[in-house]
């Protein structure tokens, strides 16, 4: 297993994010909307799940796959990890 991913920026991680829905659902990362609601883009939960596991090994954290669907967008669920990405620098 890889060491954990340094966090930076928050766009970083949007960027990063983005890419991975994209290919769960199949589209370009620029058609990807942040401010869209995440099942507008053909986010179920099984692919919702995969990528909360995906953001984990990534970045050494552990997301709960409710704080995905608690928030709408993807611009939210960026905020809502950033301070546990934070916290663990």
């Amino acid at each position: 297993m890889n060491p954990p991913e340094a966090v930076s920026t928050p766009s970083e991680v949007t960027a990063w994010i983005t890419g991975q829905i994209a290919e769960f659902v199949n589209e370009t990362p620029d058609r990807i909307a942040g401010d869209a609601p995440l099942t507008d883009h053909g986010l179920d939960s099984v692919s919702g799940v995969a990528l909360c596991a995906q953001v984990e090994d990534r970045y050494g954290i552990e997301v709960d796959p409710e704080l995905l669907w608690s928030v709408p967008t993807l611009n939210e669920f960026v905020q809502a990890l950033m301070p546990q990405l934070a916290d663990r620098t």
